[in-house]
């Protein structure tokens, strides 16, 4: 398995890359997605300052690439983005997900609440896989905005 960039590396590397090194392509999608006349630096640098609010606070215990290529980050449960902005909104802070007791079968008998797995899951104990959100998949949307969209295809997402 490839060795995997620690997310504090990729966010320090990506805050301080020259902007041309990725305005061209901001162009070219926000272009395609019809918006042309987008400033592709002061997109970038929302995109930029989306991605370090998104993960202030949040330390992965570990991570690794997925069979498809996509860098999962293992984060204790109270680390991820749903929980913090519950706890954010005034929420109750969460505990973590609730036990599954399974569904029984056709005699009664509670399933397992999950099947046996084909390999060891690669997340520790007490830890959510978050999939990491780039830079590069926020620039495929073309605009920040974009990426918000809940239209199929609009979210940068491999096809």
């Amino acid at each position: 398995m490839p060795d995997v960039e620690p997310l504090r590396d990729y966010l320090r590397r990506i805050a301080h890359a020259p902007a041309a090194a990725f305005e061209e392509r901001l162009r070219a999608h926000a272009a395609a997605a019809g918006r042309a006349g987008v400033d592709p630096a002061a997109e970038l640098e929302r995109m930029r300052d989306f991605l370090t609010r998104y993960y202030e606070g949040v330390e992965p215990v570990s991570s690794y690439q997925d069979a498809e290529g996509t860098i999962i980050d293992c984060v204790p449960f109270e680390q991820q983005p749903a929980a913090r902005a519950a706890l954010a909104a005034g929420h109750a802070p969460l505990k973590g997900p609730p036990p599954s007791a399974g569904v029984p079968d056709a005699e009664g008998t509670p399933a397992p609440a999950t099947a046996p797995a084909a390999e060891p899951d690669p997340a520790p104990t007490g830890t959510v896989k978050l999939p990491r959100l780039t830079l590069e998949r926020l620039i495929r949307s073309g605009t920040l905005e974009r990426f918000f969209q809940k239209e199929p295809g609009l979210r940068g997402d491999r096809d």
